[in-house]
């Protein structure tokens, strides 16, 4: 069976958070906000533009691949992970190629490794 988990950032606090369990405007009160329920009864707020999903894959560290993580090659390229609706899957971006590739297809997930997200570490991409 795989896992199914999201990351997201805390409203409150801005740190990472993981959950299998995402809501939208669960509360009366608050019925644009996305939360994660982090135990039974204890849902935490989340900045709706920072969730990820997991891609069930590790990087050569053991480190979880999520939906928004930046991933250097054994060549020092760089790429981004992200959703493909049209082909229902996670892709790789990376400059200079004219189409998004899949795990497996241009780089192995043990030959990758995370080094940050599009959310915190922007910069890396410039």
């Amino acid at each position: 069976m795989r896992d199914i988990l999201f990351k997201a950032k805390a409203i409150n606090s801005g740190e990472w958070v993981e959950s299998m369990t995402i809501s939208n405007g669960t509360t009366k009160m608050k019925r644009d906000r996305v939360y994660m329920e982090l135990s039974e009864g204890m849902c935490v707020g989340v900045i709706p533009e920072t969730v990820g999903q997991f891609t069930g894959l590790t990087d050569k560290n053991g480190v979880k691949i999520f939906e928004g993580d930046i991933c250097k090659d054994s060549g020092d390229k760089l790429m981004v992970v992200s959703w493909n609706q049209k082909f229902a899957s996670f892709c790789l971006n990376r400059e200079g190629w004219a189409f998004s590739h899949w795990f497996g297809e241009s780089c192995d997930p043990e030959n990758v490794e995370v080094i940050g997200d599009i959310h915190n570490n922007p910069e890396l991409l410039k």
